[in-house]
């Protein structure tokens, strides 16, 4: 092979290494949501989902000067809502590529503030109002919940209220969550999109880690008993927060 001939084969060889390195799959769920990844059909889906998460947080607002604390809030594009009608909202996203979106797209909102983490863990106890924990329990591991639990009991105040919300239960089906990704897009004007992105979704690299981690769920009691050992006073809602009424959400007050 001649000198020419070897470095055109490197450059073939780095060019091949580094588009695997882009196609290859996340390993864990937070590296999942760190990248570059959408689970939504189009733009409006995605306006959709964080208009009625949204609007349905501020259901739970206890007072108008309620200090909030939504965890995992992904990118929270209508957190402006709840901070119209609450005092603080910290968005917590272990995502770094999250948290930045979020500081830039609420830059001129006083009222709203990203946190890590461990920005939390440093929050005073009892300095909070209402912390909400949508759609995340299923990406963690049992203990990790049953340590956010605790860390919610600490930072509540004593008439504080924790939603936890969009728990898939142990008979969960992702037939039940196409319907329902369906019947949202039929009432939003996305139904033709919602099905194009089914097909999509079911090749994605969401899958495939669903497909392989799996994802945490929890009966009813199971989830009561749950809140119940992190000093939580629980019970389960009619309505779920969020499209998917076969989810559930429950609402716990700090004993």
């Amino acid at each position: 092979m001649s000198s020419l001939d070897s470095s055109l084969f490197e450059r073939w060889t780095a060019a091949k290494l580094s588009a695997s390195a882009v196609r290859a799959p996340p390993r864990s769920w937070a590296a999942f949501w760190n990248t570059s990844r959408s689970i939504y059909v189009n733009a409006c889906h995605k306006d959709a989902h964080y208009r009625l998460i949204a609007q349905e947080i501020m259901g739970y607002l206890p007072s108008p000067a309620a200090r909030v604390l939504d965890y995992g809030s992904g990118e929270a594009l209508h957190a402006d809502l709840v901070a119209g009608a609450a005092g603080q909202v910290l968005l917590c996203e272990a995502a770094p590529l999250v948290r930045a979106g979020i500081a830039a797209r609420f830059a001129d909102n006083p009222k709203i503030r990203p946190v890590a983490p461990e920005d939390v863990a440093q929050l005073p106890q009892q300095s909070l109002d209402l912390i909400v924990l949508h759609s995340v329990a299923q990406y963690l591991m049992p203990d990790e919940s049953r340590a956010l639990f605790a860390l919610f009991h600490r930072l509540l105040n004593t008439a504080g209220v924790l939603v936890v919300s969009d728990v898939m239960a142990p008979d969960s089906r992702a037939t039940t969550d196409a319907w329902a990704l369906l019947r949202f897009g039929a009432a939003n004007g996305f139904l033709a999109a919602a099905f194009a992105g089914l097909v999509r979704m079911r090749f994605s690299n969401y899958w495939r880690l669903r497909t392989r981690l799996g994802l945490t769920c929890y009966g009813e009691a199971a989830m009561i008993k749950e809140l119940a050992a992190a000093g939580f006073s629980a019970r389960r809602v009619l309505r779920n927060v969020g499209h998917n009424k076969a989810r559930m959400t429950f609402v716990a007050r700090p004993r």
